[in-house]
């Protein structure tokens, strides 16, 4: 028995001992296989980063070249820009293989069997334009890597390889006209509509201290702003980072006209250098147009170097960056913030939100100063793409939520517009002496000298203001002189009687910007001079809803006179629902939004979704229809005694959609492609064919909200129909961003 015993203890070990090593070997394999997916990954960043580099200096003609002249970079010129990218990317300089991309007369690109730097295409060779009769457009870049393994020396591997091709090419573009050199095939990063102002990229600096300039999206970082221009900032000798465009003069007409039309600016390309406008700085015009801008989007050239000083000032362009103006301010004298409601300052700077490196006009790609991964042009197999960014109106309890019994800053909306001249309700009634009426009342009913001493305060705003500008073309027809915006008619006070006088000298006349309207309101109603910011502050918004006046106080051409919404008057809608969401989120950091806002629909001809969009959530509790003058009466009756006793605060805010399933389905065949986005909303469908795309059913759900409402514009109304996408036959990235919404929200009070 003990001999028995003994043999049988013999065999288990041995079975130990080989499931101990086919474990270990599983393990090695499942470590060494992680390393190998970063590997690859490094790899691929490399060859992308290469790809770019190579096109880039393709395009770029050598120095010396004049107009008239074509001086192409040799292949070695080429090649070593691709090593060069490699090598910073982690990849040997010898393992890289770089071939030319050919446009055959189809349109569909391929890459020559000859490797860059040996046979026919010796280093010492000027690049060509044409190979085997076909254009050369771009560089396609391969590249592999060996590496040491961890622990699958165990079973014999001591090094692994890994290999990627470059997702896609640095390619060719146009060159701008009547400018040196004109190179036929070649290309780098272009934008165009440009505004008239530039940036150093140390703006961006090494926050981690890790060879990568560090950026502070809006999306991810909200409450984050850049200075995009300072009146106490040079940005060079004799220049406040102004710029002129080829063939201007430094003026200040100049300098208006180009920040009120960008596409004054041309093309401009990566090493391009760009004239400073000096002389200029604060005069009205530049003010009101930074102003006017306020809630907008511009593009701005990114500089590295400024040479000259004067009028011979340039810059040289390494990138572009979209922002979103924000204010135009001063630092106030409470907490160093910005102070929007102050324009004539002596010392300015403007503000604005980081959305992202812009994305080229031309085929080559644009840096944005992280790892060098490039989008270049779509892979060499690839014919259509359908690229998008979903987003959500994300909705988020406030820390407090019982405001009982806690004073109010209020600042009255009013419309003006010449439709408020018109009668509604029986018995019939004008509706902004209704209007006014209702104001005047709910102003009673406030309690100014609250607990003896700190109390109520009122504020009014309306819209339009009218005043002239240049002619422009209306997107809904016509040209137009005027422009409206909104109004400050007095700020917030204890004195009610003022306020209730000033509401009795009101009359109606003009268009309906509701979008200014807001922006003014929402600067008064968060304005440190007046604020208190131990009161609830509330925007009151009472309007007929037809909105016809873009933010900037454009007209539209949409006569506003009947509700029946055009694709023209499109962006006065979603201006002002921006202005909205600016309100509604918390942009200051106390936890709670910036304003709590009412909308109050005056008559039965309105545009009930945009003024639903514009209400705090939820709706229900902030969304008012008056249909006569009885019901405006009692519903700013309600108001009062909601406002008194708020029990629940919402902030809103937009924010990427992580993570989350896109299906799309051709409606022509019935086929049903599904994605997943990244962690911030990015999705791409590629190499898919023609026909019109319907959006399937979106779903994401954050903290118990589920948001799967398809949303015209983050926190605008609700779209009726799925959104489709037209994919054409030609080849092409297009795109498609979506935004989403919940109806999950319920106010508890202590949600």
């Amino acid at each position: 028995m003990r001999q028995e015993y003994s043999q049988e203890h013999g065999q288990s070990m041995i079975l130990i001992v080989l499931g101990l090593a086919v474990l270990m070997a599983f393990m090695a394999l499942a470590v060494d296989g992680g390393n190998v997916y970063a590997q690859r990954r490094q790899v691929q960043n490399a060859v992308d980063a290469a790809a770019y580099a190579g096109g880039q200096r393709l395009a770029q003609p050598n120095s010396g070249c004049s107009v008239g002249q074509i001086c192409r970079a040799t292949n070695g010129q080429v090649l070593t820009a691709i090593q060069n990218a490699a090598v910073r990317n982690g990849v040997a300089a010898n393992t890289i293989k770089a071939t030319y991309v050919m446009r055959q007369s189809n349109g569909v690109e391929v890459h020559d069997n000859e490797f860059i730097g040996g046979g026919g295409l010796g280093t010492g060779a000027v690049a060509p334009v044409t190979l085997d009769g076909l254009p050369v457009v771009g560089v396609y870049v391969t590249a592999d890597k060996e590496f040491n393994s961890f622990f699958a020396g165990i079973v014999g591997i001591t090094t692994m390889t890994v290999g990627a091709p470059s997702t896609g090419y640095g390619a060719p573009a146009p060159n701008p006209p009547n400018t040196p050199p004109p190179v036929t095939s070649n290309g780098t990063c272009c934008s165009d509509n440009l505004f008239p102002v530039t940036l150093p990229q140390t703006t961006f600096p090494d926050e981690n201290n890790d060879g990568i300039r560090d950026v502070h999206f809006e999306q991810n970082d909200p409450g984050y702003n850049y200075q995009i221009w300072d009146r106490d900032g040079e940005e060079g000798p004799g220049n406040f980072g102004y710029l002129m465009w080829r063939d201007q003069n430094s003026s200040t007409p100049t300098l208006i006209a180009n920040m009120a039309d960008p596409s004054r600016s041309g093309i401009w390309y990566v090493g391009d250098d760009v004239s400073g406008s000096t002389g200029v700085s604060n005069a009205s015009g530049v003010r009101q147009q930074w102003i006017d801008h306020i809630g907008k989007y511009i593009i701005i050239p990114i500089y590295d170097t400024a040479s000259g000083t004067g009028n011979n000032l340039t810059y040289n362009i390494v990138g572009f960056a979209r922002f979103k103006v924000t204010g135009y301010c001063r630092y106030n004298n409470y907490n160093g913030e910005c102070d929007v409601t102050l324009n004539n300052n002596s010392d300015p700077y403007v503000q604005g939100k980081f959305q992202n490196w812009s994305t080229s006009l031309c085929e080559g790609s644009c840096p944005n100063y992280g790892i060098v991964t490039t989008t270049n042009h779509p892979p060499l197999t690839q014919t259509r793409s359908l690229i998008g960014v979903v987003k959500i109106n994300q909705l988020e309890p406030a820390g407090e939520t019982n405001l009982a019994k806690t004073p109010v800053d209020v600042i009255h909306v009013l419309d003006i517009s010449g439709s408020m001249n018109s009668k509604f309700g029986k018995p019939s009634t004008v509706k902004l002496s209704a209007a006014k009426q209702a104001l005047i009342n709910f102003n009673n009913v406030l309690s100014p000298t609250l607990n003896g001493t700190d109390g109520d305060r009122v504020g009014l705003a309306t819209f339009p203001l009218v005043s002239s500008m240049k002619s422009y073309k209306r997107p809904c027809g016509g040209n137009d002189t005027s422009k409206a915006i909104g109004q400050k008619r007095l700020d917030l006070t204890d004195n009610i009687a003022s306020v209730n006088s000033k509401i009795n000298s009101l009359s109606a006349n003009g268009i309906t910007p509701i979008a200014g309207g807001l922006l003014v309101g929402r600067g008064m109603v968060t304005d440190p001079s007046f604020h208190d910011p131990s009161h609830v502050p509330v925007i009151i918004l009472a309007s007929d809803g037809l909105a016809n006046v873009v933010l900037d106080g454009r007209y539209t051409g949409f006569d506003g006179m009947s509700y029946n919404p055009k694709p023209c008057n499109a962006q006065a809608d979603q201006d002002a629902i921006y202005q909205a969401n600016q309100a509604k989120a918390d942009n200051d950091g106390d936890g709670k939004p910036d304003a709590i806002v009412f909308t109050i629909a005056i008559g039965t001809d309105f545009n009930p979704v945009t003024l639903q969009a514009i209400a705090s959530a939820p709706t229900e509790t902030h969304f008012y229809q008056a249909t006569d003058a009885a019901s405006m009466a009692s519903i700013y009756n309600q108001i009062s005694t909601v406002i008194e006793s708020e029990t629940c605060l919402v902030n809103q805010r937009e924010i990427f959609a992580p993570n989350v399933t896109v299906r799309v389905r051709n409606t022509d065949t019935g086929t049903t492609l599904t994605t997943t986005a990244t962690s911030t909303g990015y999705f791409q469908f590629n190499n898919i064919d023609p026909g019109t795309y319907e959006f399937q059913s979106i779903s994401i759900t954050l903290n118990n909200l589920t948001y799967d409402i398809f949303t015209d514009g983050v926190g605008g109304p609700v779209l009726a129909d799925p959104p489709t996408i037209e994919i054409g036959s030609g080849t092409g990235t297009y795109e498609k961003n979506l935004s989403l919404k919940t109806d999950d929200f319920v106010c508890t009070g202590t949600q």
